[in-house]
C-alpha cells in the first residue's frame, strides 16, 4: 500500500469512519458506477453493498481488520474514501464545492476564498481536490439541523436557492479522498490527514440549505421503507417518551429495523426534555443489532396512533412490510394494496376546509388554559390537529410554543430585572487606587498596555500576595460562631486564547517570584553547607545529648503542577516552616483535567480542603504519610470561556467554582501605538514588596466594633440570597461570599500596612476597609454571574441570550436580523431563526428597542436614547409664527425635490477632499463615485433632508433684519471620546485632519472600521488621542477645500452636519474668517 493511502487509511480510522475502497477507472471498465466503492475478489471487481458497513463503530474488530485487508491490500485498488456521520464525538462531515455549479473555475475559487475569509477556521480543514476541479472539505459539527438527512444541497447565503454543492453529514454520505477518476485524480490539496476542526453547526460557518421547492407526488407513488419510516417518525411526538425510557429504546430499535439512519433517530430525540447529547444516543444505537421482536411495525404503530396515514401503493409493489386494512373488503394479498374501483379517471382531491390562523391559535390557547391531565391534553391536541388538518407533531410544537409564550409573559417583570442586572454587569469596573496604594497602582497601567482590564492585574496581584503570607494567618470575623478565614485565594482569568493573559501573569507573578526563588536557593545552599558541618560534628560524638541538626528545606514560592503525593509532600514540608505556596498555571483547564486522572484521584478534592487552610493527615502509597494540619495554598491561572463552560455546564456540583474569583477579559486586540511611552518596569517594586510580605510573621487580624456589626448584616443578607438563589451555582456563590469578603478585607489591610510601614503595625481592620472588600466581592460575584449565565444551556436561561442580542445590536448600531445574531454568537447560532425573531419581539416588549421589517425579514434595532429625548422636546414645543414660514415652505419643497433624486454619499468625496480640490484646480471633471473605497459602507444619502433651517437662514436673512443670530461663544473644546460610546455613522478626525466615518464594528478584532479602505480604529487609538471630534480648525479646512472645488453635494453635507446655529462649528469658523460665508451660496454654484 502506498504511503499516502496508508496515511489516509489511518486518518479515516482515527475518526471512526468506514475506509471504503475505490477504483473509479476499474469500475467504469466493468460498466459499473465509478463513484461507488468496490474491491477485487481475486480477479473479479465487485462493488460493495456499502450500507452494510456504514456503522463502522458497531462492527467486530476482527471483522474490520479482515475487511481492511480484503479491500486495500490489493494494489489495483488505488483509491480510498469514507462516509460522513456521527462518530461518537461529533458529526464528521464533508463539504463538496462542485465546479459544475459555477460559471468558471475562477468563480469557484472566488467563492471558496470569500467563504474562508469570512470564516477563518475553515482554512484549517483538510481539503481534497476532486477529479472535476472542485473541492471537498472535511469538517466537524457539534449539531446539525433536525430536518437534515444524509446529504443536503447547500448555499452560502441564507434563503438562497442556487446550490453550490453538497454537504454530507449523515453516514449515508460518501466521498472519495484518493483515486484515479475518469476526468482526473482525487488527491489531498491542503492539510492532508490533518486534524478536523469542529464547529457549532453548519450555519455557524455560513452553510445553509437551499430553499426547497415542494414536489407533490401522486398518492399512489411508491416509497421505500426508509422514506415511509422517516415520514412516520415525524408524526410521533418525542415528549410521549419523556418518562418512558424503554419505549424510547424500542422506538430506536424500530428505526434501525426500518433502515433509518442514526441521524434520523438522534434529530428526533433532540426534541425531548430528557435528551442529553448525540454521544449518548449513538452509544445506544450501536447496540441495536436487530431481532428481539422489534420490527418497523412498532414505529408505524406509534405513528398511526398519532394521526399518520400510510400511503397507498400501486400493484407493482409486491412486499408490504406491515399488514394493511381496506374498508371495502380487500384485506389480503396484493389487492389490499390497490385502490378500489380503479379507472383511467384521476380523482380530484377533496377540498380541505380553510381555517383562520387566529382560530387555530385561539383554540390552542384555550386548551393550554384547561386543567387537563397530560394524556387527555394530548388526545385533545390530536383532535384539534385533525380538525384543522394539521400534522399532529406540528400541532404539538405550536402548542408548546403557546405555553412557553404564556409562561414568558408571566415572568416578564422578573426577566427585565435579571436582564438589567446583566447589562449593568457588562461594564462594571473598579477604582484600583482603593486597593493598590502608591505605585502599586501601576499594575493597572501595565494591564492596560496589554489591552487587558485593570481588574485582571489587580486579581493576579492579590492572589500572589496572599500566597506569601505565613501559614496560619487568618482574620476573625464572627465571635458568635468563631468564624474565621485563612488568606489563600483561587483566581481564574477567563479569556480567549492569545489575549495576553500569560504575559500579565509572567510580569506580576512568575518573574518576581523567580527572583525571590533564586535568592532562596542561594540561602539554601549556604544553609546546607552549615548543616553538613553541624551534622558531621554531631555524628562524630556518639555521646552527644543534643538532637540531630535539622536539615534545611528549599522554599518553593510556586509550583505549576504535580501528582497528588508530590503536592502533598511540598505542602507538608512548607507548612512546617510556615510557608505558603502558589499554584501557578498558564491554563487552568489542563490542571483540572489532570486532577481527574486515576493517579491523581482525590487531588481536586484536596484543593477544596486546602482552600479552607486545612491540611491532610492521611496514609498514602508506599508508606508516605501526609501529616500537616494547616497549609496556605493560592492558585492563579487562565482559562478559556468555552473550556470553563464544559467543566461546570452552568452548575457547580461540589462548590469548586464558587471558591474561585473569576475575572472576565473580553476579546480585545493588542495594538502598539505609533509613539509608545517608555518601558514600565514594575518588577523591582514587586520583588521588594513580595519580599516584605514573605517575611511577615503569622497574623491574626480582627474587625473593629463597627466592622463586626457591618459583617453580621452582610452575612445575614448573603444567607438570604443563598436560600433564594435560582440555581445551585449561584447559591454556592452566595454561600462563599462572607468568607471571601473577610479574605479581601484582610488582604487590603495588610497591603496598605506593608506599603506604608514595611510591616503590619495594626491587626485591627476597620469598617472602611470592609466596605471596599464588599465592593470587590460584589465585582467578582457579578463576573461569575455573567459567566454562569453564558454557560447555561441556550434555551434554559433567557436573560443572558437577550443580553447578547442587545450587545450585538449596540455594536452593529443598525438593525440586526436572525442571521446576524447566529453569525456573531456561537451559542445563539444553535437556535432556529424563528426563535431568534421571537427574542426580538420580547426585547421590544421589554422596552429595549424597536422592530424593523416583518416576517422572515424581521429585524431588531436599539433605540437611540438621545433621539428619543430630542423627539420628545420637539413634540413638546409650540410653533411660533415669526413671519418666516413662506421661506421655510420654499426650502422644504426644494429639499423634497433634492431628496427624491438618487444621491451619492457626499462623504466619499469629503474624506478625500485634498484630491477633489487638486482635480478642480486642473479643470478636471469630478466624479462623486470615483473615490468610493471598494469595502466602504455606503447607503443612499439623504443629507439634504437633514439640512438645518437655521444654517440656510444665515445666507437669506437681510443684513438689516432684526432676526440676527446670537453672538457666538468662544471656540469649544472637542468632545472627549469614549471607545464604547462610538457608533456607526460617527465622524472622527485623525491628527492630520483627515476625516473618518465609522461604518461598522468588527466584532472579531474588537475595533471600529472606518469607511477608508483598510483603516481601523482601536481602543488604543482612542485612549492615546489619535482621533478626535471635529474642531473649528478641521471645519475651516474643509470649508476652504469645498469652496475651491465648488462641489454642491459636499457643501450641503457640511451645512447639514456642522451647521445649525450661531454656536455651530461652521458658524464659528465663518466668524473667524468672513470669506468662508461663500459656502452658503452653494445653491448658485454651477
Amino acid at each position: 500500500m502506498k504511503s499516502d493511502k496508508a496515511a489516509t487509511l489511518t486518518w479515516i480510522l482515527k475518526y471512526n469512519r468506514t475506509p471504503y475502497p475505490y477504483s473509479p477507472q476499474n469500475a467504469a471498465l466493468k460498466g459499473m458506477e465509478p463513484k461507488q466503492p468496490g474491491y477485487f475478489d481475486g480477479n473479479y471487481f465487485k462493488q460493495l453493498k456499502w450500507k452494510d458497513y456504514q456503522d463502522w463503530g458497531s462492527l467486530d474488530e476482527n471483522f474490520k481488520s479482515k475487511l481492511i485487508k480484503t479491500w486495500h491490500d490489493d494494489e489495483r485498488i488505488e483509491g480510498i474514501g469514507c462516509n460522513a456521520g456521527f462518530n461518537g464525538e461529533f458529526y464528521f462531515s464533508m463539504i463538496d464545492f462542485d465546479l459544475k455549479n459555477f460559471e468558471s473555475l475562477e468563480a469557484l475559487e472566488q467563492a471558496v476564498t470569500g467563504w474562508e475569509n469570512r470564516n477563518p477556521g475553515i482554512s484549517l480543514c483538510p481539503r481534497v481536490r476532486t477529479q472535476s476541479g472542485g473541492y471537498r472539505y472535511f469538517i466537524g459539527f457539534e449539531s446539525i439541523p433536525k430536518n437534515w438527512g444524509n446529504t443536503i444541497q447547500f448555499t452560502l447565503t441564507q434563503g438562497g436557492e442556487k446550490s453550490l454543492g453538497e454537504l454530507m453529514v449523515g453516514s449515508g454520505g460518501l466521498g472519495i479522498i484518493l483515486g484515479k477518476g475518469l476526468k482526473g485524480n482525487y488527491s489531498w490539496d491542503r492539510n492532508a490527514c490533518g486534524d478536523v476542526p469542529v464547529f457549532q453547526s453548519p450555519e455557524s460557518v455560513g452553510l445553509f440549505e437551499i430553499e426547497k421547492v415542494q414536489i407533490i407526488n401522486s398518492i399512489y407513488d411508491n416509497k421505500s421503507i426508509s422514506e415511509e419510516a422517516r415520514e412516520a417518525l415525524s408524526f410521533i411526538p418525542v415528549s410521549q417518551f419523556d418518562e418512558d425510557y424503554q419505549g424510547w429504546i424500542n422506538l430506536g430499535m424500530a428505526c434501525r429495523a426500518a433502515e433509518l439512519d442514526f441521524e434520523d433517530w438522534d434529530n428526533w430525540s433532540q426534541g425531548s426534555s430528557k435528551y442529553t447529547n448525540s454521544k449518548e444516543t449513538f452509544n445506544h444505537w450501536k447496540t441495536f443489532k436487530g431481532g428481539g421482536g422489534i420490527t418497523p411495525g412498532t414505529l408505524f404503530k406509534f405513528a398511526k396512533d398519532n394521526g399518520w396515514n400510510p400511503p397507498k401503493r400501486n400493484s407493482s409493489y409486491q412486499k408490504p412490510l406491515i399488514n394493511t386494512s381496506n374498508s371495502q373488503g380487500n384485506v389480503s394479498g396484493n389487492n389490499a394494496l390497490k385502490p378500489d374501483n380503479q379507472s383511467n379517471v384521476v380523482p380530484f382531491q377533496r377540498q380541505q376546509p380553510q381555517f383562520n390562523i387566529e382560530d387555530i391559535e385561539e383554540e390552542l390557547r384555550q386548551l393550554a388554559e384547561q386543567n387537563l391531565s397530560k394524556s387527555k391534553q394530548q388526545l385533545k391536541l390530536n383532535e384539534l390537529a385533525r380538525k384543522f388538518n394539521l400534522n399532529s407533531n406540528k400541532a404539538s410544537e405550536i402548542f408548546k410554543s403557546i405555553k412557553d409564550e404564556a409562561e414568558e409573559e408571566t415572568n416578564l417583570e422578573s426577566l427585565k430585572v435579571e436582564l438589567e442586572e446583566l447589562l449593568k454587569n457588562r461594564n462594571q469596573s473598579l477604582d484600583l487606587t482603593q486597593y493598590l496604594p502608591g505605585n502599586l497602582a501601576k499594575i493597572g497601567e501595565f494591564a492596560n498596555r496589554l489591552c487587558l482590564r485593570p481588574e485582571v492585574g489587580l486579581s493576579a496581584f492579590l492572589t500572589v500576595a496572599s500566597s506569601l503570607l505565613a501559614v496560619g494567618s487568618k482574620i476573625d470575623l464572627l465571635d458568635y460562631t468563631d468564624f474565621d478565614q485563612p488568606m489563600g485565594m483561587y483566581t481564574a482569568i477567563c479569556a480567549e486564547p492569545s489575549q495576553k493573559k500569560s504575559p500579565l501573569i509572567n510580569k506580576i507573578a512568575l518573574e518576581p517570584l523567580l527572583e525571590l526563588q533564586e535568592k532562596a536557593r542561594k540561602q539554601y545552599e549556604q544553609e546546607m553547607i552549615n548543616y553538613q558541618i553541624d551534622y558531621a560534628d554531631w555524628a562524630s560524638d556518639k555521646n552527644n545529648p543534643d538532637p540531630e541538626p535539622e536539615k534545611p528545606i528549599l522554599r518553593r514560592y510556586f509550583i505549576n503542577g504535580g501528582s497528588q503525593a508530590g503536592i502533598r509532600n511540598v505542602l507538608n514540608t512548607h507548612s512546617m516552616k510556615g510557608w505558603g505556596v502558589l499554584v501557578l498555571t498558564d491554563e487552568l483547564a489542563a490542571s483540572y483535567k489532570n486532577n481527574s486522572k486515576t493517579y491523581n484521584a482525590g487531588l481536586l478534592e484536596d484543593f477544596l480542603t486546602y482552600y479552607d487552610g486545612v491540611g491532610k493527615i492521611e496514609a498514602l502509597k508506599d508508606g508516605f504519610l501526609g501529616d500537616f494540619s494547616q497549609c496556605l495554598v493560592s492558585m492563579l491561572g487562565g482559562i478559556q470561556p468555552g473550556v470553563i463552560s464544559n467543566y461546570m455546564n452552568g452548575s457547580d456540583g461540589n462548590g469548586h467554582w464558587s471558591r474561585v474569583n473569576i475575572v472576565n477579559q473580553p476579546v480585545s486586540p493588542f495594538l502598539i501605538p505609533d509613539n509608545p511611552p517608555p518601558s514600565l518596569d514594575i518588577k523591582v517594586m514587586l520583588v521588594d514588596f513580595y519580599r516584605k510580605l514573605s517575611q511577615l510573621p503569622r497574623l491574626n487580624l480582627t474587625l473593629d466594633a463597627k466592622a463586626k456589626a457591618g459583617f453580621t448584616r452582610i452575612n445575614n443578607k448573603c444567607e438570604l440570597y443563598r436560600v433564594g438563589a435560582k440555581t445551585q451555582a449561584l447559591a454556592s456563590l452566595w454561600g462563599k461570599m462572607p468568607g471571601k469578603i473577610g479574605r479581601f478585607a484582610a488582604m487590603i489591610h495588610i497591603i496598605e500596612q506593608v506599603w506604608q510601614y514595611g510591616t503590619v503595625q495594626s491587626l485591627v481592620v476597620g469598617k472602611a476597609t470592609l466596605d471596599r472588600a464588599v465592593k470587590l466581592a460584589k465585582f467578582y460575584y457579578q463576573e461569575s454571574y455573567s459567566l454562569y449565565a453564558d454557560c447555561s444551556p441556550v434555551k434554559e436561561e433567557l436573560a443572558p441570550q437577550l443580553m447578547k442580542i442587545i450587545s450585538i445590536a449596540e455594536k452593529r448600531q443598525t438593525a440586526i436580523g436572525a442571521s446576524d445574531v447566529k453569525r456573531f454568537d456561537r451559542e445563539l447560532s444553535k437556535l432556529a431563526p424563528d426563535d431568534i425573531r421571537a427574542y426580538f419581539i420580547q426585547l421590544v416588549e421589554l422596552g429595549y428597542g424597536e422592530l424593523v421589517g416583518k416576517g422572515c425579514s424581521l429585524k431588531f434595532q436599539i433605540i437611540d436614547k438621545n433621539r428619543q429625548i430630542i423627539d420628545k422636546k420637539i413634540d413638546a414645543e409650540t410653533p411660533v409664527d415669526n413671519g418666516l414660514q413662506p421661506i421655510i415652505d420654499k426650502i422644504d419643497k426644494k429639499i423634497d425635490k433634492i431628496s427624491n433624486e438618487p444621491q451619492p454619499n457626499p462623504l466619499d468625496d469629503i474624506t478625500h477632499i485634498d484630491d477633489v480640490a487638486e482635480n478642480a484646480e486642473q479643470g478636471e471633471k469630478l466624479s462623486i463615485l470615483s473615490t468610493n473605497p471598494t469595502n466602504a459602507y455606503t447607503e443612499p444619502s439623504t443629507a439634504s433632508t437633514d439640512l438645518s433651517i437655521n444654517c440656510l437662514f444665515l445666507s437669506i436673512i437681510p443684513s438689516d433684519s432684526d432676526e440676527r443670530p446670537p453672538e457666538p461663544t468662544p471656540t469649544p473644546d472637542p468632545e472627549p471620546l469614549n471607545f464604547d460610546d462610538l457608533k456607526e455613522g460617527d465622524i472622527l478626525f485623525d491628527g492630520e485632519g483627515n476625516l473618518h466615518q465609522i461604518t461598522k464594528f468588527d466584532t472579531r478584532n474588537n475595533m471600529w472600521q472606518s469607511h477608508r479602505q483598510d483603516r481601523y480604529i482601536s481602543r488604543n487609538d482612542i485612549s492615546t488621542g489619535q482621533f478626535h471630534r471635529a474642531t473649528v480648525e478641521d471645519i475651516t479646512k474643509l470649508i476652504k477645500l469645498v469652496i475651491k472645488g465648488r462641489n454642491k453635494i459636499q457643501a450641503q453635507w457640511l451645512c447639514g452636519v456642522y451647521g445649525g446655529d450661531a454656536n455651530s462649528l461652521m458658524a464659528l469658523a465663518i466668524d473667524s474668517n468672513d470669506s468662508l460665508i461663500e459656502i452658503y451660496d452653494f445653491d448658485y454654484w454651477e
